[in-house]
């Protein structure tokens, strides 16, 4: 028995094919279309938040005998450099701990609002509290950190945003992230600083060269000088050049709903053909099995 070979489909068949199916592939797109509506009318808004942030100039300022070296080396400009790129790899570091962001939701109980759909504002307790659905500090940190993100530009400024239903939470919870930033900052700085002069101190007691009290002096110096900044400068590590101001209503970043309908359009066009063809293709199998 001789095997007829395949007839090959020509470009002018499958637009044959699609003119002949024509309903089906019109039932398709009109399915996509209105699937895509349904989506666009329930989909949250979301609004995108941001801070604008940069390294404090007088974070870290040094006298005394680090000073001196600078102004002699002349590696002042240099130093500052370091400094401040330091400073902004350590402030992401710690915006983007899971320790920070734990305690963050802790001290503002942030839970209840991360799963709001979980929540029973009436009780002030969760819905099935004796179920497994009940949301972990684990689970907030990882939500939170979804609609978080904190980017390092190359002009040495800091980018965070937020992105949230409620355009004015993320711009609170972005101005208090900075503002927790800075604290945490400051009270490391002065631990940090007390620690050092205490030892300092302890060596100048050991020691009766002159030189070397000098320079045990001005180091002591720069330490009271690094937390005397931090003492009295709030925004001790990062500076606000803009912070974060709630949205309009209508200045929403998500759903972006020409681009869900232009979709929805291509992929309406191409499953609407693609159902065609596949339709013409078992035609054509049944047709060969029955011969």
């Amino acid at each position: 028995m001789n095997e007829q070979p395949p007839q090959e489909i020509s470009f002018l068949d499958l637009i044959r094919i699609l003119i002949q199916h024509k309903w089906v592939m019109l039932v398709v797109f009109v399915l996509i279309q209105v699937g895509a509506a349904v989506y666009a009318y329930k989909a949250t808004l979301t609004y995108k938040v941001g801070v604008i942030l940069a390294p404090s100039a007088e974070t870290g300022s040094s006298g005394g005998l680090s000073s001196i070296m600078n102004a002699v080396s002349g590696g002042g400009a240099l130093g500052a450099f370091t400094r401040s790129r330091e400073q902004v790899s350590q402030g992401m570091a710690i915006l983007q701990s899971e320790q920070f962001v734990r305690e963050f939701i802790q001290k503002n109980n942030l839970l209840p609002i991360l799963y709001a759909s979980r929540w029973d504002s009436t009780t002030s307790d969760w819905k099935e509290p004796d179920s497994d659905d009940v949301p972990r500090i684990s689970d907030g940190y990882r939500k939170f950190n979804s609609i978080l993100n904190v980017s390092d530009e190359d002009s040495g400024l800091v980018q965070l945003d937020i992105v949230w239903s409620n355009p004015d939470l993320a711009a609170k919870w972005a101005n208090d992230l900075v503002f927790t930033l800075n604290e945490r900052l400051r009270s490391i700085a002065i631990k940090e600083a007390n620690q050092t002069i205490d030892y300092l101190n302890k060596e100048v007691e050991k020691t009766r060269i002159v030189e070397l009290r000098q320079a045990i002096y001005f180091m002591i110096e720069e330490q009271i000088n690094i937390r005397t900044m931090a003492n009295i400068q709030q925004e001790y590590a990062f500076k606000v050049i803009s912070p974060a101001i709630a949205p309009e209503l209508d200045q929403y970043s998500s759903p972006t709903y020409p681009l869900i309908f232009a979709l929805a359009l291509i992929f309406g066009v191409v499953l609407g053909a693609m159902v065609c063809w596949v339709i013409y293709g078992i035609q054509r199998l049944r047709e060969e099995i029955l011969d």
